[in-house]
């Protein structure tokens, strides 16, 4: 089993048990969060994501791995690194994009591309969830999704959209070598974990080594 495997299969094993919607649901409330108050993504991330892949390097495989602390925070990145305990860096990175990973799913150019347009043309910086990269043993680009609500034909329309968004983060951020798309499926009924037994296994066979680009399905409680 590939360390990327490994990580994916941890984070289903340790999330999916907690209880993660009550607690996210208080933070938003009661702002108790450091991730703020308006994004359920965002709090997933900072309250559930973050310390379950830190304690994945520095707890699970710490006598493997052979690194200090301050090594693994080295390799540790997220926004708002600041506020997460064992983070080391922002995976912001401040070249110029063509566009956002939000327009690399458009059908049609930004109007900013255009003289005389009255949308003024914008660096499109962009900056992943999380990223992971040495000293840690993996080279990782991450993106985090929350579904809520939906069809499983929707679902799987979103699935589409968020290959080409880490498509396009694996190519803006070429230092890293793969890309792993964490969905934390919220909804009542699951649609997007369930939507997946719709698609064909050499699909899904293709998430991995075969593209690079690696997804991690969690249902939450």
């Amino acid at each position: 089993m590939d360390i990327i495997h490994q990580l994916s299969m941890y984070l289903k094993n340790i999330i999916e048990p907690q209880g993660a919607l009550a607690h996210i649901e208080d933070c938003v409330t009661s702002a108790s969060s450091t991730a703020g108050t308006k994004s359920r993504e965002e709090i997933f991330t900072r309250e559930f994501l973050c310390p379950s892949l830190l304690r994945f390097f520095n707890v699970e495989n710490r006598d493997q791995l052979k690194l200090t602390d301050e090594q693994i925070t080295k390799g540790m990145g997220t926004e708002g690194y600041q506020n997460v305990d064992g983070f080391g860096f922002t995976p912001a990175r401040k070249k110029k994009h063509f566009f956002t990973k939000g327009q690399v799913i458009a059908n049609d150019p930004p109007d900013a591309w255009f003289k005389g347009s009255e949308k003024k043309l914008t660096s499109y910086m962009a900056c992943p969830d999380f990223a992971l990269r040495s000293p840690l043993p993996v080279s990782i680009v991450g993106e985090t999704k929350y579904f809520t609500k939906g069809s499983q034909k929707f679902a799987i329309k979103e699935l589409y959209n968020d290959i080409r968004q880490a498509m396009f983060y694996l190519g803006a951020f070429n230092e890293y070598t793969d890309a792993l798309l964490v969905v934390a499926d919220a909804s009542p009924d699951h649609a997007f974990v369930n939507a997946l037994d719709l698609l064909e296994d050499d699909l899904l066979a293709r998430f991995g080594g075969e593209s690079n680009i690696h997804l991690c399905t969690l249902k939450l409680s």
